[in-house]
């Protein structure tokens, strides 16, 4: 998924679901901010403090580091590509399901944790990692035949003719930047082998309707971005309710709006066939006349703050005068190594994975 559910879906349904505007933000900040969280320094303070930046993602592009099995164990797998532990292998074991019984496990442990430290930061990247189970199943966060795909198979229903043309060109541009930078010790990613980059984005597009071939004769089936957007969505909500429940702190006294009733609603924003802009458009179209928490009608959905947490990392002079519990990108970074501890040294042994 992209900007427009990560962050944009997330506080619309955080907020239907019963959090507070300044909660809602925290936790779709944290989301969206698993997959801009690289390319930052260490931060060393004239005290000797020091933040160490925790990685959840890599630039498609970064095929050096992408290609490293160790940050495909600790960046991939836990924050993009939760694996469902079935079949009887590792590479088997390690597939994504949507929805799995490992992710609602994950669920009701961050449920638990929410009493804890940076609880809001831990449920905006868990509820990260849930919705990539909607749209990464059936991949794996780790360099693997059982990822490479027929690009020949690959077919795409779009209603939008110009739309379609766009999607299929950006994936075209995409794939020929890689050609163009394999060498060496970076051919698995070359050979689109990690992840769902043997179908681009397409996963990630919930408007789109679409099949594809794996390269070892699986059909992917009819996949319809639309529904399980939905799933998701509704998943959320639910998952936003019961923190609501946990901490009622952190609740808004205009209280819950049932999913049921935003249901047609979402999928109307889903089914929006536009680029990442025009669907976040489309969300915050949405919460602004009220179409989605009718009990804040005029509310828009505030900006994203990531790229202002990346600049305060470079700030020394700010940081050095700051506690550390007001950073926010360093509440991020705790957040993240709770949620991956957990996920790697509890969660997927527990099920027979034993990931790092």
């Amino acid at each position: 998924m992209q900007q427009d559910m990560h962050y944009n879906g997330v506080y619309v349904l955080a907020r239907a679901a019963g959090l507070n505007k300044d909660a809602a933000h925290i936790v779709a900040n944290a989301s969206q901010f698993v997959d801009d969280s690289f390319g930052m320094d260490f931060v060393d303070f004239d005290d000797s403090r020091q933040i160490q930046p925790v990685v959840t993602a890599h630039a498609v592009l970064d095929l050096v580091e992408n290609d490293k099995r160790s940050d495909q164990r600790r960046v991939w797998l836990p924050f993009h590509f939760l694996p469902a532990c079935t079949g009887t292998d590792f590479q088997n074991k390690i597939v994504c399901g949507k929805n799995s019984d490992v992710a609602k496990t994950m669920i009701a442990e961050v449920v638990r944790l929410v009493t804890g430290g940076f609880p809001l930061e831990v449920v905006g990247i868990a509820a990260h990692v849930y919705a990539d189970t909607f749209s990464h199943y059936g991949f794996s966060g780790y360099s693997s035949d059982l990822n490479s795909v027929d690009q020949d198979s690959i077919d795409l229903k779009v209603d939008d003719q110009k739309i379609h043309d766009y999607i299929e060109d950006k994936a075209e541009t995409y794939w020929d930047k890689i050609r163009q930078n394999v060498t060496g010790n970076v051919a698995e990613l070359g050979s689109m082998s990690l992840g769902h980059s043997g179908v681009d984005t397409y996963p990630d597009r919930p408007y789109l309707r679409w099949s594809f071939q794996y390269d070892d004769g699986r059909f992917s089936g009819p996949r319809d971005n639309r529904e399980t957007f939905l799933e998701a969505c509704e998943a959320l909500h639910g998952f936003f309710s019961q923190i609501v429940a946990a901490r009622p702190e952190y609740a808004d006294p205009a209280g819950q709006i049932p999913f049921r009733d935003i249901a047609e609603r979402v999928k109307a924003v889903l089914a929006k066939e536009a680029d990442m802009e025009g669907r976040c458009a489309a969300w915050n179209d949405a919460a602004h006349t009220g179409a989605l928490f009718a009990a804040k009608v005029g509310e828009p959905v505030p900006d994203y703050d990531g790229e202002d947490w990346k600049s305060l990392m470079e700030d020394a002079s700010a940081l050095n005068d700051m506690s550390l519990n007001d950073v926010p990108a360093y509440r991020f970074f705790q957040g993240a190594e709770v949620l991956r501890s957990f996920i790697l040294r509890v969660l997927l042994p527990r099920h027979g994975v034993f990931a790092i």
